[in-house]
């Protein structure tokens, strides 16, 4: 689509390496055709590290007590 005009071949690349197993499991097609941009070790580690993060912030939010002050199910205050 237009939105991968705005990146660098570079940025494309590394985007694709973060994102691409998602895009493609959508039915998008990938702009980067060479599969070693893509398999950065680098970019595999990043990926991981905030699948972690946002994993352990959302068992915090659901499964703990303070998570749950935080959180909460009414949106009156909106």
């Amino acid at each position: 689509g237009r939105w991968k005009e705005g990146y660098t071949p570079e940025h494309l690349a590394m985007l694709e390496a973060l994102v691409g197993d998602t895009l493609t499991e959508l039915g998008y097609p990938l702009a980067t055709t060479d599969s070693g941009l893509l398999k950065r070790p680098h970019l595999k580690r990043m990926r991981t590290l905030y699948q972690m993060y946002f994993d352990s912030k959302l068992w915090l939010k659901a499964e703990t007590p303070l998570g749950r002050l935080f959180v909460t199910k009414s949106l009156s205050w909106l």
